[in-house]
């Protein structure tokens, strides 16, 4: 195998790995999940607004394959955003992600039809077991 060659498992791999929206306004939170989601295999675009996410999934939204979103996002109520990213493409997974109390927020959760709820603060194994849930490898 020359230099240029690519085995075909690294091949697919790449060809299957999926792509997570990460949506947050805190930058500390943002750069460490980008860190934890890739060091888990995923392919993450990460947005500090509800509009720049909107904007991205607009222009992308074939190569996600789920949305994780911070429950109060300060420019953009969540319900907003969600239906916003269902309009576009009503398939895509999302989680909501809070740290307010759980229980309060699972009727919003179901109302809104998202497919879990990722209390913060999370593990890095809490977060891939939330995301293994939800798009099964």
């Amino acid at each position: 195998m020359t230099s240029l060659e690519v085995k075909p498992a690294i091949v697919e791999k790449l060809i299957q790995q999926k792509c997570v929206l990460f949506v947050d306004d805190n930058h500390t939170l943002i750069r460490m999940m980008q860190q934890a989601l890739t060091r888990l295999g995923y392919g993450v675009v990460t947005c500090t607004s509800g509009f720049e996410a909107l904007a991205r999934f607009r222009e992308e939204q074939q190569d996600f394959d789920l949305a994780i979103i911070d429950y109060f996002m300060q420019d953009m109520a969540i319900e907003t955003l969600v239906q916003g990213l269902r309009t576009i493409r009503h398939d895509v997974p999302i989680v909501l992600s809070t740290g307010f109390d759980p229980e309060v927020l699972a009727s919003t959760m179901r109302t809104l039809h998202c497919q879990a709820l990722l209390p913060k603060p999370y593990t890095l194994r809490e977060l891939a077991r939330v995301i293994q849930y939800v798009i099964p490898q």
